[in-house]
């Protein structure tokens, strides 16, 4: 088999879009691999898109390289060249054990069909940008970990996905991304996919009921900034660091290149999906200072957590870090410029489900 390049967690707004680039620009075979309770989803992209160019395999849970067919197994050993691993989940519903359970499966899966790809170019893994903490100024892409504060599992779980990463020793690309932009319906089917809107306001069907005279003050600094990942460049953006050798070794943050405060992606939200108001006024760390009151218990610290969760526009809101994107403009360069808040916002809003 000619396969070269194998997709893990292909069902997904990002999956469904890098698949679409890569079939539009390349001539080999892909694969795409998801968990099994996603096999109707994978069966659905391999039929868009035909037998001959996308090839499809599950696994539940994730588990390496023994699970792969034969052929499949062929394939990687000597044709594979480059893996993109898409499965890093950042769903904060989920508890913290559950996060780090699905997170590290995922990434051990993707080391071990990387390690036992003898032409492979790179692996992409993508993580998220793990922001959520009180630490002022520039976030460098080669920062692991500037002892941040927060709450939030997530970031946990992506900087121990970047540590066991690093230490493979493979040619790995760490590709952090931030809120995504809303999928594009003739590529992946959002109906069960909480939109850009949803996932920046827990809240949005009651707040839709509520009349726009309203303000509803929330936990967000003036200061506060998105890291916005528009969804058809970040894409594109993991297929041209993937062909680049000098991108394999170094972290990427895939944001827009000028930082969009909160207060701006809060008040467009109300331009387009109407309702009451979501402003900015509350204290960022209020209920991160209730959570560490001493002697409190974890069943009640979990409780702030959620809470928190739910009364503010997504937990991005609480970074006050402008994200450096250096080594993002020098990889991606003339190639693929990175876009303007200006061309993207429409994009963050499509999907009003």
């Amino acid at each position: 088999m000619e396969i070269s390049t194998f997709i893990i967690g292909a069902v997904s707004p990002l999956g469904a879009t890098l698949l679409h680039h890569l079939v539009k620009t390349t001539s080999e075979p892909i694969l795409i691999l998801d968990e099994s309770s996603k096999v109707a989803a994978l069966r659905d992209l391999v039929h868009h898109y035909g037998s001959e160019r996308v090839e499809m395999a599950f696994s539940d849970p994730l588990s390496g390289f023994e699970s792969l067919r034969p052929e499949l197994q062929e394939a990687l050993r000597h044709n594979v060249r480059f893996i993109y691993n898409l499965a890093f989940d950042c769903d904060r519903r989920r508890s913290a054990s559950a996060l780090h359970r699905a997170n590290d499966s995922a990434v051990r899966f993707a080391l071990s069909l990387a390690s036992m790809a003898e032409h492979l170019l790179a692996l992409v893994s993508v993580t998220d940008v793990g922001l959520a903490g009180d630490y002022p100024g520039r976030f460098y892409e080669s920062w692991m970990d500037v002892s941040q504060r927060s709450l939030d599992a997530v970031d946990a779980s992506s900087l121990e996905a970047e540590k066991a990463l690093v230490a493979s020793g493979l040619p790995v690309i760490r590709a952090r991304i931030g809120l995504l932009s809303d999928p594009d319906p003739d590529l992946f089917d959002a109906a069960d996919w909480p939109s850009a809107a949803r996932v920046l306001v827990p809240t949005l069907p009651l707040l839709r009921r509520l009349p726009r005279v309203l303000s509803i003050p929330t936990i967000v600094d003036e200061g506060s900034l998105a890291p916005l990942s528009p969804l058809p460049w970040t894409a594109q953006a993991l297929a041209v660091l993937a062909g680049d050798g000098e991108a394999v070794g170094k972290a990427v943050h895939m944001v827009l290149g000028e930082p969009v405060p909160m207060t701006s992606l809060l008040y467009e939200l109300h331009q387009v999906v109407g309702g009451a108001r979501v402003k900015g006024g509350l204290p960022v760390h209020l209920l991160d200072s209730l959570a560490e009151m001493p002697g409190i218990s974890e069943a009640l610290r979990r409780r702030f957590d959620q809470l928190s969760s739910l009364w503010t526009p997504h937990r991005y809101c609480l970074s006050r870090n402008d994200l450096d994107t250096t080594v993002a403009q020098s990889l991606l360069g003339k190639t693929l410029p990175q876009p303007r808040w200006d061309d993207a916002r429409l994009l963050f809003f499509r999907h009003r489900g």
